[in-house]
């Protein structure tokens, strides 16, 4: 495979720089793309369905329309899509034994809105059971920074696909963190828009008042892209980050952190601060509380959506079935109880986002940990953990329905990718993405591809919370 041949390991702005000089067209990016899909294990790159024939005319018709003066704003960016959103006519089986031959009629409402701006899409991506259970046998992609690493999930295949330079953005979905940790862990970067920003029509339902549809490439650039076409509106993202008020959330979102993550949170911070920011600690309230809410919102939820669960439950996987049986047994006062904590603290955090314009957290607590398959048997109690040492950082901005991205912020001493998270009032996507983008124009750590940062033998986990575990939300 020679260089040119792998046009589509360009981000979305030099792609659609390309085709616009002429340097290159859809159909050559897609032909090579293909061919490299038809070499490659797909799994282990995140990939579950190639739509070769669908890809081919997306690509034809991108190509007509670029020479007709026509091209819209992805015009001819190949794409991938979370295998628990819809897209017409292509197999989408939500990870599920349950939904494995599932051929929607219709897209979900960001996959249209994608295809009509001029993405083209090629594959579906991995995912956990219906993004919230484990990950059965072909949805099992493999860290490319570390083999014997988890990717996270539950936007596991969009995150890996992405990381190893397959596709240049996917889509993904987070209901407690799912684009962010696998971002987090495969050093991409990783958007949450608001709640409601993009449509979660045609998406299958975790949590319908936490689910989000979001994007996961290459920089906060290409996601600024990608994002106004997902809201269908132009954003208005400012240049740089001076004079900007940084909040630095501390105790909780700095327990349980690995040194080398709140090494890599404090340097991204100071790179703000010399780019004219200013920074101050603050308190976050209830963190804690919040995770436990949101997972309460979430289980309850997840039973009702697939109400006729009980008729199923030898299909599900265990941790699927787990959460169903949960989520089934909580009474209407648990449930209402945890939206009254989300009430509170949504006014509460109102309140310190008045104080700062932003909030930098570490990401994940830990680079990506060493699992042993089979993935299904890692934990003894895998939601404890996924709130405890996983998405502690992201939990509660689903809960709070807040825009956050996780953006690449440098390695272990192994190689392996850490990342922080920043956070923005409701309805300030633009402003939490210029953030990140001044940030990666500072720096270089999401420029780096697997393989150009040398791995060394790390030490086998010692205990449980050192390992991987069951896929969250």
């Amino acid at each position: 495979m020679t260089a040119s041949d792998r046009l589509h390991a360009l981000g979305v702005a030099e792609l659609v720089d390309g085709y616009a000089t002429g340097r290159f067209d859809p159909v050559d990016v897609v032909d090579g793309l293909l061919a490299e899909l038809a070499t490659i294990d797909h799994e282990a790159h995140g990939v579950v369905t190639v739509a070769a024939d669908v890809a081919r005319r997306g690509a034809e018709a991108s190509a007509r329309r670029w020479a007709a003066g026509e091209a819209g704003p992805l015009e001819g960016v190949p794409f991938g899509v979370k295998d628990n959103l819809a897209t017409a006519g292509i197999r989408t089986s939500l990870g599920s034994e349950r939904w494995a031959d599932w051929v929607p009629e219709r897209d979900a409402e960001a996959v249209a809105r994608m295809r009509a701006a001029g993405a083209v899409l090629v594959a579906k991506t991995a995912t956990p059971e219906l993004a919230f259970g484990d990950a059965r046998p072909g949805h099992r992609p493999t860290n490319p920074w570390a083999a014997e690493h988890w990717t996270g999930g539950s936007s596991s295949g969009s995150a890996v696909s992405v990381a190893s330079r397959i596709l240049p953005v996917a889509l993904g979905t987070d209901t407690g963190g799912s684009i962010r940790v696998p971002s987090s862990y495969c050093g991409v970067t990783g958007l949450k828009p608001t709640r409601g920003a993009v449509p979660t029509d045609g998406a299958a339902v975790v949590s319908w008042t936490l689910d989000h549809v979001g994007c996961i490439g290459r920089s906060a650039a290409d996601l600024g892209t990608v994002l106004d076409v997902l809201r269908g509106a132009p954003g208005h993202r400012r240049d740089g980050v001076a004079g900007l008020r940084i909040g630095r959330p501390m105790a909780w979102f700095h327990e349980r952190v690995d040194d080398d993550v709140r090494q890599a949170t404090d340097a991204a911070v100071a790179v703000l601060e010399g780019l004219g920011a200013t920074s101050t600690e603050v308190e976050v309230p209830d963190p804690d509380l919040g995770g436990i809410a949101a997972w309460v919102i979430t289980v309850c939820e997840f039973a009702e959506s697939n109400a006729d669960w009980r008729d199923h439950l030898g299909r599900y996987t265990p941790a699927s079935a787990e959460r169903l049986v949960a989520g089934a047994s909580l009474g209407a006062g648990d449930y209402l109880r945890a939206r009254r904590v989300r009430r509170d603290l949504r006014e509460r955090v109102g309140q310190l986002l008045e104080q700062v314009d932003v909030l930098v957290t570490p990401g994940t607590p830990t680079a990506a940990p060493r699992v042993v398959p089979p993935l299904d048997d890692l934990w003894g109690d895998g939601d404890r953990l996924w709130l405890e040492r996983v998405a502690r950082s992201f939990i509660l901005f689903n809960l709070l329905g807040l825009p956050a991205v996780v953006v690449p912020a440098g390695f272990t001493a192994d190689g392996r990718p850490v990342a922080v998270q920043v956070v923005g009032r409701a309805g300030e996507d633009d402003l939490v993405l210029s953030v990140a983008a001044a940030f990666q124009a500072a720096t270089a750590h999401h420029r780096a591809a697997p393989g150009t940062v040398t791995l060394t033998a790390a030490p086998a986990p010692t205990t449980d919370a050192e390992k991987g575990g069951r896929m969250g939300p």
